[in-house]
């Protein structure tokens, strides 16, 4: 199921990453609470751009060989670290450009500094 993951700040926008299958929703939530409760861990999970899929850890452990191909257990595969794509973190001044993007997306968290916010095709559904 695609989703995004987005940063909210009044004084920077919204930053957002796409996330191209986040599996079980409620699991996916879970673990965004459980392993990015906080800005430092979420800043770390955003720097990796768009997604194919989302763990616990952001950074492999070192000689695992963790690749797109070959992704090691609970860790991030990114399209940019770990396929060589470009870079993508998409930035929004306003709400109306975020929702304008998010409209192909069925799950969509936000981080609003303190929590994250789920909603489900563009509907709050828990915080």
């Amino acid at each position: 199921m695609r989703a995004t993951i987005s940063t909210f700040d009044p004084n920077h926008g919204i930053k957002t990453i796409y996330l191209h299958d986040c599996g079980s929703v409620p699991r996916f939530f879970a673990l965004l609470k459980e392993f990015y409760p906080i800005h430092a861990a979420v800043d770390e999970l955003m720097s990796l751009g768009d997604l194919s899929s989302i763990g616990k850890y952001v950074v492999p452990h070192v000689g695992t060989g963790h690749s797109f191909e070959k992704p090691e257990p609970d860790v991030c595969v990114a399209y940019h670290r770990d396929r060589g794509e470009d870079l993508q973190v998409h930035h929004f001044d306003d709400w109306n450009g975020y929702i304008d993007y998010i409209n192909d997306s069925n799950v969509n968290v936000v981080f609003d500094g303190t929590a994250w916010k789920l909603y489900y095709y563009q509907a709050l559904v828990e915080v």
